[in-house]
């Protein structure tokens, strides 16, 4: 019997188009090299070849990019946020620096990345993407970081990550240089330790790839903008594709947030799809408060329905708006994994602890995993294929420290496998 909720998208859910463009002027950056942040990235892009500059300019910075950036692993579970599973999401981090004069280059990763798109957009780099060249960069080193752990035993032979890419900088040459960077990976002994399984692709959230309804709404009608639509839709699905082919598996990162929209999902095979549980924060609250106050902590049925259907909108819709556009999918076109990220630990940014979030985020979750679980489950969704992600599982740690927090079974050494 079909669930009342897959009823109700079958017959009324709308998919809503996110923005089809993000102006220049609204993405809030704007190159300046004489900030902290522009510091860094001149510095970046100057190790990285994008731009030509006086070596003495970097005189107070360390003298290689490793010392600069460094890669740290959130890991997934499953069950309820208990179990930790072979899998992490990889997050590039920017050390802080001091200067001579005793200025501190301490800065948020988003800032510098805001930077750096602007340094892009605006041509700084008159021949190269800085963007690209340092995605390049990080995914050489990642390859290097897995495969040496891969080899030495601390990580099982199929352990996956997942890398975060712009849908702006990914294109056939990226696909290549992908491919080819992991095929030439070697360890010390010469062997090949990693494959196009290991690595998977994120795409996030802030830039779009160009939908069916992007191209429909252009007019489909061979115009400049309609083709060039086309073209950069077309060379998206056949990198996917190709790397799909060879076991690369590709997410849509913080769904219905910025421009991670129903329709990119409709338009394009997806083999995993993630939740930002901070979008749902208002209905959280509002779940969590009438649960304190339930008598026994039980939320009548009817109270726990008109929350759901009412108050944050939006939060509330996410869920609904994804079950919809998977369903318009093939079964075999539809993502295989859900991720729920943002589980708090209960901690605010100065490591003050609420007691109450931490349960707050659990008993939410549960209440609104309560309404959708029939849901999910007819679209295939279970405790199997079901993840979670976020501080309450761990925080992320650094490469050599994820074996510590893996079933034991994972931390030894797996027989030699055939790599694509």
């Amino acid at each position: 019997m079909t669930s009342t909720i897959l009823q109700y998208l079958k017959r009324y859910a709308k998919i809503y188009p996110g923005d089809e463009e993000v102006k220049a002027e609204d993405k809030g950056f704007v190159y300046n090299d004489q900030t902290t942040d522009g510091k860094m990235v001149k510095f970046i892009a100057w190790k990285l070849g994008v731009i030509r500059a006086d070596e003495k300019e970097f005189v107070d910075f360390p003298k290689s990019l490793d010392e600069v950036l460094y890669h740290v692993f959130q890991l997934y579970a499953k069950k309820g946020a208990s179990q930790i599973v072979d899998k992490a999401e990889v997050l590039t981090r920017f050390v802080p620096t001091k200067t001579s004069n005793g200025q501190s280059l301490a800065y948020l990763p988003y800032s510098v990345y805001g930077q750096i798109d602007a340094f892009d957009r605006e041509g700084y780099g008159k021949t190269k993407s800085l963007g690209k060249e340092l995605l390049r960069y990080q995914l050489k080193r990642l390859c290097r970081e897995l495969s040496d752990e891969i080899e030495k035993g601390a990580l099982p032979n199929d352990y996956a990550v997942t890398l975060n890419v712009s849908p702006a900088l990914f294109d056939i040459e990226l696909v290549k240089y992908y491919y080819q960077t992991i095929k030439e990976c070697r360890g010390k002994d010469g062997k090949r330790y990693i494959s196009a399984k290991n690595i998977g692709i994120e795409f996030t959230e802030t830039s779009k790839a160009p939908s069916n309804r992007d191209i429909e709404m252009a007019g489909n009608d061979g115009s400049v903008k309609a083709k060039r639509l086309k073209a950069r839709r077309s060379a998206i699905q056949k990198g996917m594709d190709w790397l799909q082919a060879r076991g690369t598996l590709f997410y849509l990162d913080d769904f219905n947030a910025g421009l991670s929209t129903e329709d990119v999902l409709q338009t394009y095979h997806f083999d995993g799809l993630k939740f930002d549980l901070d979008k749902f924060k208002e209905l959280i609250d509002q779940l969590y408060e009438e649960k304190q106050n339930a008598p026994g902590g039980k939320v009548e049925p009817f109270k726990l329905a008109m929350l759901m259907s009412g108050g944050d909108d939006a939060a509330r819709n996410v869920l609904e708006h994804a079950m919809a556009a998977i369903l318009s999918k093939p079964k075999e076109l539809r993502p295989k994994k859900i991720i729920f990220e943002g589980l708090r630990d209960g901690k605010d940014k100065d490591g003050k602890t609420d007691e109450n979030e931490e349960q707050k985020y659990k008993q939410a979750h549960e209440l609104i995993m309560g309404k959708y679980k029939c849901a999910l489950k007819e679209l295939g969704y279970n405790e199997s294929n079901i993840f979670y992600q976020g501080y309450l599982i761990n925080y992320p740690c650094k490469i050599g420290e994820i074996v510590a927090k893996l079933p034991r079974r994972t931390a030894t050494k797996r027989e030699t496998r055939t790599l694509i």
